[in-house]
């Protein structure tokens, strides 16, 4: 979570949402080809972001209690689909069971009794009667994670992970990782990875992580014991500028440098992102239009009908990158049904039951689909084609086992050189309505993009 400062006027708005109710639409996720439901935090709070956690030992009862998350946890396991829990470790709520400042819990809390409460070295207080709060929010008091006793709490035999791990949780996304010193990390990650062998473990990182120094301090999350992955904020900002203002240049020069720095089963297992709860809708991002700065427009605001076809063309394209690119494509609900908002809290909407844009949910489909049927689009080596005047074009595979993606993102039409041409004539997917036909492929018409497969490898795929 990016710090902001909260509003009290939409932190307390609550639309009565819950966890039975993604129970009830996971038929539509399998559909639509989800495989894993990162889920943001769940545990007992005041807001409705649930970002000031008030006892991590229980799910809030608005999103229907421990024994919902359970139920979830198994019905999505039948489906194959697995449950990810936002891991927020650095801070609590100020009306907490730990700090307690309103006291709402009695007097055991860290506010309330200072001197004798078992969560007393949880938190830094100072002698003008302050105390140390994230990022000097005074919602959320500040964790010291040089305690014992919260690394135990969080950490232990039988402490929040293990509790939640034996409910069905399958991994965790750790907000602000770079905030979770080493000291931490450390036994953090080693009590998911003793609670199941193949628990998943991402962070919040917004830069790219593999030589990341937070606090004077070089990080080593892919040196092993630590993360899996993080977030690609990287590639989401270079696929925007892609898309959007034809950059073509940063695209290149961004995906070469993830593929130097990171591990190759890291870069596989990259979240890709171009939309999240800390950004702007995708949609409204990808727009030619002016977003207002004051809140109240801002939660008015919608996009013109020629704003959003300009919008919803480069969607179909920046989403092709997503999918196809090294990583795992990582959709922020509502993005495959065309949801606009401007920045947090107006791209949490709820999902649009009912009105969704149901070619964009047919396009997201075909692109799961595709993934699913093209092994290369997991692992599978990534190799720059062509990266000029609007054109970007890659391969992902190996050796005779590889298919070509190009974009076009100008104006005009542009041919691709025979060599990067060569050899791949089985379509497999398009965008655009001005997209070449099979028989001219080597030429890319402006703003179109298309995936190709060598010959007789595969059938076309529609």
């Amino acid at each position: 979570m990016k710090p902001t400062q909260i509003i009290s006027t939409t932190r307390a708005i609550f639309f009565g949402g819950n966890l039975y109710g993604i129970i009830q639409k996971l038929p539509y996720l399998e559909e639509l080809g989800v495989t894993c439901i990162y889920l943001s935090p769940v545990f007992e709070a005041d807001s409705n972001h649930k970002y000031d956690t008030g006892d991590f030992l229980k799910v809030d009862e608005a999103f229907g209690g421990d024994g919902a998350l359970s139920d979830l946890c198994k019905q999505a396991k039948k489906r194959k689909i697995r449950v990810i829990l936002d891991g927020v470790f650095n801070h609590v709520g100020s009306n907490s069971v730990y700090f307690d400042r309103y006291g709402r819990y009695g007097s055991s809390g860290a506010f309330t009794d200072r001197e004798n409460s078992p969560y007393r070295d949880w938190f830094t207080f100072r002698e003008n009667g302050k105390y140390d709060a994230w990022w000097g929010i005074e919602l959320l008091p500040a964790i010291s994670k040089d305690s014992s006793g919260y690394r135990d709490f969080i950490c232990g035999k039988d402490g929040v992970i293990s509790k939640w791990m034996a409910r069905g949780v399958s991994g965790w996304r750790l907000d602000v990782v770079d905030e979770l010193p080493d000291m931490f990390l450390d036994p953090l990650c080693e009590a998911m990875k003793r609670e199941r062998s193949d628990v998943f473990i991402a962070g919040e990182v917004w830069e790219d992580a593999s030589h990341k120094i937070a606090y004077g301090e070089r990080r080593r999350y892919f040196l092993g014991g630590q993360l899996h992955s993080v977030t690609n904020y990287p590639l989401r900002d270079a696929i925007i500028c892609c898309v959007k203002d034809g950059d073509v240049y940063k695209m290149a020069a961004v995906m070469a440098s993830l593929c130097k720095n990171y591990p190759k089963k890291t870069l596989d297992s990259l979240l890709n992102i171009i939309g999240t709860h800390d950004t702007m809708r995708i949609l409204t991002a990808l727009s030619d239009a002016k977003t207002p700065d004051d809140k109240p427009a801002m939660s008015r605001f919608k996009l013109d009908p020629q704003e959003l076809k300009t919008a919803k063309d480069r969607l179909l394209l920046a989403s092709s990158l997503q999918f196809t690119l090294p990583g795992v494509p990582c959709v922020y609900y509502g993005d495959e049904a065309g949801m606009e908002g401007c920045i947090d809290p107006f791209n949490r909407y709820c999902y649009p039951w009912g009105s969704e844009d149901t070619e964009l949910i047919s396009w997201y489909k075909r692109l799961s689909a595709l993934r699913r049927e093209q092994d290369c689009f997991k692992n599978g080596a990534y190799t720059l084609i062509e990266a000029r005047d609007g054109l970007f074009a890659f391969t992902r595979g190996t050796g005779e086992e590889r298919v070509l993606v190009a974009v076009n993102v100008s104006a005009t039409d542009i041919t691709m050189t025979a060599a990067a041409a060569a050899g791949f004539s089985t379509e497999l997917l398009r965008s655009g309505s001005h997209c070449a036909s099979g028989n001219d492929k080597d030429k890319k018409h402006g703003s179109s993009g298309a995936l190709y497969i060598r010959s007789n490898e595969v059938g076309i795929f529609k």
